[in-house]
């Protein structure tokens, strides 16, 4: 009996532990703890990562290289467009002119264009160098005899769209160069990209091979005095030296005359130009030239008071400018 009690105890403790164990493998609960993913090839969420990554650092290089080529783009563009940009237009602002001057004379020339349809380049400015010009993206070269002249400055004025653009430039002829020249224009703003304008004989010059003449006055500040309604007969010389030959002797010519024989003596009362009868010209020797001016004048009661008088003489075949005397005679005119 005894024997068999402690078998059935046996039996219950071995059949206890049995559903234990089954109890416990079924939950897992003895099962080693789950390791970590290692990194590499075999672990899909690392695969998985980087193909991710490698997407993004593709898309991102994708841009970079489609915002270079479109920097590239605009970059071509840019440079097309001004060669599809109409070219501005210069032309001659005034007619042609022609000038004289002689051998060894300083000479002043100055010529404008009108130029339209050109960029917006600031306003006016009276004294731009070559050096500044040419930074501005623009060209005006001046030609004598088609030959490049050096240019003295430029002159820029703007004018609503129209741009005034001068040139001057400045030419002592030397002895080796009487003779005529002509002169020419080329005109380039270099951003638009198209070729120069160019525009000729926009100048004439004669250059005498005689020396540029001096103007004397033998008797200077002369004093005269009339009255209101007494006709004035005024008689005033000047001294000519260096003159190319005019004729010999003595003669008297008028105005028309004179002018046919390429001069000019202006006479100016109170720098209103008077009205010259003739001139009488009296050779004095090689080159030398005394010309007398006379001037009839009968003041009215409305020119009461003092007058001064001022002369400019210009031989049109060698000078470019005339020489003009201030103050070589004085009138007063008194009340009847």
């Amino acid at each position: 009996m005894f024997y068999y009690t402690m078998r059935t105890k046996i039996l219950a403790q071995v059949m206890t532990i049995l559903v234990i164990t089954l109890f416990l493998c079924s939950n897992n609960v003895w099962a080693k703890p789950a390791l970590p993913p290692r990194e590499g090839a075999g672990n899909p969420r690392q695969a998985m990562q980087k193909a991710e990554d490698a997407e993004k650092n593709h898309n991102h290089q994708k841009k970079n290289v489609q915002k270079l080529e479109n920097i590239e783009k605009l970059r071509q563009e840019r440079r097309k467009k001004p060669e599809q940009q109409t070219p501005p237009t210069a032309t001659l602002a005034d007619p042609a002119q022609k000038v004289y001057t002689s051998v060894d004379t300083p000479t002043t020339i100055r010529l404008a264009i009108k130029v339209e349809g050109l960029r917006d380049i600031g306003g006016s400015n009276n004294n731009v160098s070559p050096e500044e010009f040419a930074a501005m993206g623009l060209s005006l070269e001046f030609r004598r005899n088609h030959t490049g002249a050096a240019v003295d400055h430029y002159e820029i004025n703007k004018l609503g769209d129209v741009y005034i653009i001068t040139v001057e430039y400045k030419w002592t002829p030397s002895a080796a160069e009487p003779g005529s020249y002509s002169f020419d224009l080329l005109f380039h703003d270099t951003e638009t990209r198209t070729e120069a304008t160019r525009i000729d004989d926009v100048l004439y010059v004669e250059v005498s091979s005689m020396p540029h003449p001096t103007v004397t006055v033998p008797d200077p500040h002369q004093e005269v005095r009339t009255t209101v309604g007494e006709p004035t007969t005024i008689r005033q010389a000047i001294m000519v030296e260096g003159l190319r030959d005019i004729g010999d002797g003595s003669m008297n010519v008028s105005p028309e005359e004179f002018a046919a024989l390429g001069l000019t003596l202006d006479f100016e009362r109170n720098n209103t130009t008077a009205e010259v009868d003739h001139y009488e010209i009296i050779k004095r020797g090689e080159g030398r030239y005394l010309i007398i001016v006379e001037y009839t004048w009968t003041p009215s009661a409305a020119e009461v008071g003092y007058y001064s008088f001022d002369m400019t003489f210009r031989d049109h075949q060698t000078m470019n400018e005339g020489i003009r005397l201030n103050d070589v005679l004085y009138v007063e005119v008194a009340p009847e």
